[in-house]
């Protein structure tokens, strides 16, 4: 961790003066790796929109899909995609860093099944969700045009809905409000063009 930081500080010798940023409105590409998660995968693609000075647009999506075998006769599938709008507020600068209030709002859709053992049936759960997340982060601008940053999500105020079918039953539905503190981590390299 500290030889990233030690990359970081070595590269602003270069950077030029301090204060050099990209333009707005620029235009951002970004690669990065979250946690909890594989650091060894970049996991994370983003295209920023730079609007103004102090402010960046994000937008999100993701899809998932995942197949499991919870024992040897039942198994389960669940498929999901997110899509939000994120925004970068920058509250802070100290030379090349930034420090960021991070936020986004976004919808979630997840559909899983599972089947039962000894062939008495199937179910499925379909769940939507509403959200909303806050976090803060940190972004050191290596050059005008390249960024190093780490970005922390820690809570997500989200409203669910869902239904749960199993075979032979009726359908089952409910509806909930949560506040989630449920940190990760992102760590990125971001090219502003």
């Amino acid at each position: 961790m500290w030889s990233a930081w030690w990359v970081v500080a070595t590269c602003s010798a270069w950077a030029g003066p301090d204060g050099a940023r990209a333009p707005a409105p620029s235009v951002g590409l970004s690669l990065g790796t979250s946690m909890p998660g594989d650091v060894l995968n970049v996991d994370l693609a983003r295209v920023r929109v730079r609007l103004t000075d102090g402010f960046t647009l994000e937008p999100q999506d993701s899809v998932v899909s995942t197949k499991s075998e919870v024992s040897p006769e039942q198994n389960a599938r669940a498929l999901g995609w997110t899509a939000a709008a994120g925004g970068r507020f920058r509250f802070a600068e100290r030379g090349r860093v930034d420090g960021l209030v991070l936020g986004a709002v976004g919808f979630e859709r997840l559909h899983a099944e599972r089947e039962y053992p000894y062939d008495i049936g199937s179910g499925s759960t379909d769940t939507d969700s509403w959200f909303v997340d806050a976090g803060l982060g940190l972004e050191q601008w290596l050059s005008r045009h390249w960024t190093v940053g780490l970005d922390g999500v820690v809570l997500r105020l989200a409203r669910s809905t869902g239904t749960s079918a199993d075979t032979g039953t009726f359908e089952q539905g409910s509806s909930d409000v949560s506040l989630v503190t449920a940190p990760s981590l992102r760590f990125f390299l971001t090219l502003y063009l």
